[in-house]
């Protein structure tokens, strides 16, 4: 049972460091934003698409470690420790994956917010563009009619 719970809290500890890569995605990504690097921003979408597939991949080994020991979830493991100290690195782990998780969702929501600001000018400045374009097609717009014509004199 000891050496399963080292091993969960390992797997616990990968997920960690991938929320703490994620992180800094999530400020690079908001940089990038702020200049308006979109090309940045996408290859960032992809680096943080690999993390979470580890992420998640790490999570099912969680899973399946559990299961294993005849538990369902990590919260039941939590109440089978008897030691203290045992309980400690599990809630401290915990808490940190707690705070991580916030902390990029909060990035992840700012970023959101930047993009969309963007996209609100940019669809602000296709309007003016549509707007100036048909402004222009008036003026030079010859009235039905009044078209030049030709006239052949040899007739």
């Amino acid at each position: 049972m000891q050496d399963s719970l080292s091993g969960i809290l390992e797997y616990l500890d990968i997920q960690i460091e991938c929320l703490r890569k994620l992180e800094g995605i999530e400020a690079e990504q908001k940089a990038l934003v702020e200049q308006g690097n979109i090309d940045g921003v996408l290859k960032l979408l992809e680096r943080k698409s690999v993390l979470l597939q580890k992420y998640a991949s790490v999570n099912g080994s969680i899973d399946a470690m559990l299961s294993s020991l005849g538990f369902t979830d990590l919260k039941e493991v939590l109440d089978s420790i008897d030691l203290d100290s045992e309980k400690e690195s599990f809630v401290s782990r915990f808490t940190e994956m707690k705070e991580r998780i916030r902390s990029i969702i909060e990035k992840e929501d700012e970023a959101i917010d930047m993009l969309k600001t963007n996209l609100s000018s940019v669809k602000g400045e296709l309007e003016n563009l549509s707007a100036g374009r048909k402004i222009i097609e008036s003026y030079y717009k010859i009235p039905k009619g009044l078209e030049p014509r030709f006239f052949d004199k040899k007739r």
